[in-house]
């Protein structure tokens, strides 16, 4: 995207048929109980399938940089070059999950510069990559918690936010951060990208629901209730409470807490019984904003098509995530399987209801393909290449995830 070009805003297709709110609640309720002895194996086996972000956050510097050397081959702006860039439909991306803010805390990254050469991000990337906005991950590791307990999670969220603040600060102009709907719509029409926040688990809230009210001052849009480690709040797919399931009473109040913010809930990392329970109480989409379809990759922290379509009936939808394990389970994982997982999304849950959250920067085992956020163009030519309307690639690629961050 050029600066100061104005961006068409496509409207948003219509919602394809759903399944109704009772139906998908009832199809939970058994999925959540299979649910559970998949997150005990997954859990076991976590070398075989590396488990959510985990697997990037946790994954060795090694694995990372092998994966990127075997994307870096076929990857980049030139993998667009199956369809002229003039035969591409007119789409923006928004990518509703990436851990760009971790390696600027821990590594100094920035978006620019010499410290952005090495990221799945830079200003430069997004540019080519036709982004209108990103949404950017607060994560605090597991370890953090387990030394230090809450007050410690909530001190490093404070550190991870001064970064933030900072990363968006040194791309200044080009990228803006967007606190509010009016600051989003109005960065997009100025046609720059906007700068999202959001957390990935709940944990530096400790156990009081009111200390969101911090976080929806500075600007949070995206609450994800869970990491791959439970909370106060909730169950996750990786730390299964056979005692204490799904959603508790102080996570109840969380997610109405949250939805009175204007805040969507993201049920990735959360196990069956918490999404379950959360599209059971929901009065607002809920959002899964970086797993894959489980029919196409049995895993704890993809979803099956009964809670794609529970999502899809709150009026939300899934972020279709890159990391390799999950897309599909074999050796040599192309940008052309992502393109298999959202549309068979599609087919699942209606092109309203699918978006893109490709865990960038999080460690990720990268498809060949697709190599950093200058890709985008090429995942758009698969899907048109493989029959999705034009009108459902711009909605998939951004339109979808632009409508719930800038609705009521």
């Amino acid at each position: 995207m050029r600066p100061g070009r104005r961006l068409y805003i496509r409207p948003a297709p219509r919602a394809q048929p759903t399944l109704p709110r009772a139906a998908a609640l009832a199809a939970l309720a058994l999925t959540a109980v299979a649910a559970l002895s998949i997150a005990r194996a997954g859990a076991r086996a976590g070398a075989s399938a590396p488990t959510g972000a985990s697997a990037a956050k946790g994954a060795s510097a090694a694995t990372s940089a092998s994966a990127a050397k075997d994307a870096s081959a076929a990857s980049g702006t030139s993998a667009s070059a199956s369809l002229p860039p003039a035969s591409l439909p007119d789409f923006y991306v928004v990518d509703l999950h990436v851990d760009t803010v971790f390696h600027a805390l821990t590594y100094g990254r920035s978006l620019v510069g010499p410290a952005s050469a090495k990221g799945d991000l830079s200003l430069a990337r997004l540019r080519a990559g036709r982004y209108a906005a990103q949404v950017f991950a607060i994560w605090v590791p597991s370890k953090v918690e387990d030394e230090g307990g809450p007050a410690a999670s909530a001190a490093y969220a404070e550190r991870a936010f001064a970064a933030y603040e900072a990363l968006v600060a040194a791309a200044a102009p080009d990228l803006e951060p967007a606190r509010t709907r009016a600051d989003l719509a109005r960065v997009h029409a100025a046609g720059r990208i906007a700068a999202v926040l959001s957390i990935e688990g709940a944990h530096p809230l400790g156990d009081r629901p009111e200390a969101l009210d911090v976080w929806v001052a500075r600007g949070l849009r995206v609450l994800g209730l869970t990491w791959n480690n439970s909370n106060a709040f909730a169950e996750a797919a990786a730390d299964p409470r056979p005692g204490a399931p799904g959603l508790t009473p102080l996570g109840r109040a969380l997610v109405a807490r949250a939805e009175a913010a204007g805040v969507l809930v993201d049920v990735s990392h959360a196990s069956a019984a918490t999404l379950r329970d959360v599209v059971a109480i929901a009065h607002r989409p809920v959002v899964a904003s970086h797993s894959d379809c489980a029919a196409l990759r049995p895993h704890a922290r993809n979803l099956t098509d009964d809670q794609l379509r529970a999502l899809a009936a709150t009026g939300g939808l899934v972020g279709i995530n890159f990391h390799a394990p999950f897309v599909a389970k074999k050796k040599h994982v192309t940008l052309d399987d992502v393109a298999t997982q959202v549309l068979h999304a599609v087919a699942a849950a209606g092109a309203a209801h699918v978006a893109l959250g490709s865990d960038f920067d999080g460690l990720i085992v990268k498809p060949t393909g697709l190599s950093g956020a200058d890709a985008m163009p090429a995942l758009a030519a698969a899907l048109l290449a493989r029959g999705l309307p034009p009108a459902d690639v711009a909605a998939v690629m951004g339109g979808n995830a632009y409508r719930l961050l800038s609705g009521p």
